[in-house]
């Protein structure tokens, strides 16, 4: 549950252009931040979606 609602995933077909299978490389990333630790996913959807709504109406009055 983020932001107080249960949503579901809306699986779609691919699209044309669609990359079917990706991999990043963090190597870099880790060298220039060791000490950063995994986070878990529902916790880091939950803390950018509130970062958002506290963002937004600051980004409303600069659009």
């Amino acid at each position: 549950v983020i932001l107080d609602r249960n949503l579901s995933i809306d699986y779609q077909p691919p699209r044309v252009g669609d990359v079917a299978r990706s991999q990043a490389d963090s190597s870099a990333l880790r060298r220039l931040f060791p000490d950063i630790t995994a986070s878990d996913l529902t916790d880091g959807l939950r803390s950018t979606a509130e970062w958002f709504q506290e963002t937004k109406p600051w980004l409303t009055r600069v659009t």
